[in-house]
C-alpha cells in the first residue's frame, strides 16, 4: 500500500487531522470578546457569535468562574500542572534528544523523570 508523504512536525510523514473541535477559538479572540465585554460594547451573545467563540466560554471567563483558566488563556485539562513552564519545556526537549538517541522513553519513563524532577524542585 503506497501512502503519500505529507509534512508533519512530529517528523513521521503523515500529516495529523484534529478529530474535534473543541477550543477551535483563538486567544486573540478571546481576547477581544472579553474586552468588548467588559467595556460594555455588546453583550454576551453578540460578542460571542462576532469573534466566534463560544458563549458559555466566554461568560464562565468574564466572570472569572474558571479555576485555572482565567481570561484568554487556553487549557483543556483540568489539572494544573506542577512543573513550570520552562522546566516543563526542557523535559520535553530532554526525552526528544532521548528519541533522537535512538533511546525511546516509555510512558511510564516519562512519568518517572516528570516525578523526579518535580521532588527534585520541591526539595530546593
Amino acid at each position: 500500500m503506497v501512502r503519500s508523504k505529507r509534512t508533519s512536525p512530529h517528523g513521521n510523514g503523515y500529516k495529523y487531522k484534529r478529530k474535534t473541535t473543541r477550543q477551535n477559538w483563538s486567544l486573540a479572540d478571546i481576547a477581544r470578546a472579553i474586552k468588548a465585554v467588559e467595556d460594555n460594547e455588546c453583550g454576551y451573545q453578540k460578542a460571542s457569535s462576532l469573534y466566534n467563540v463560544p458563549k458559555t466560554t466566554l461568560v464562565r471567563r468574564v466572570k472569572g468562574i474558571n479555576k485555572l483558566s482565567k481570561g484568554a488563556s487556553k487549557m483543556m485539562c483540568n489539572k494544573k500542572s506542577v512543573l513550570p513552564q520552562d522546566l516543563e519545556e526542557k523535559l520535553a526537549e530532554h526525552i526528544l534528544k532521548m528519541e533522537e538517541s535512538l533511546f525511546g522513553l516509555t510512558y511510564l519513563d516519562v512519568r518517572r523523570l516528570g516525578y523526579e524532577l518535580a521532588e527534585k524542585m520541591v526539595l530546593n
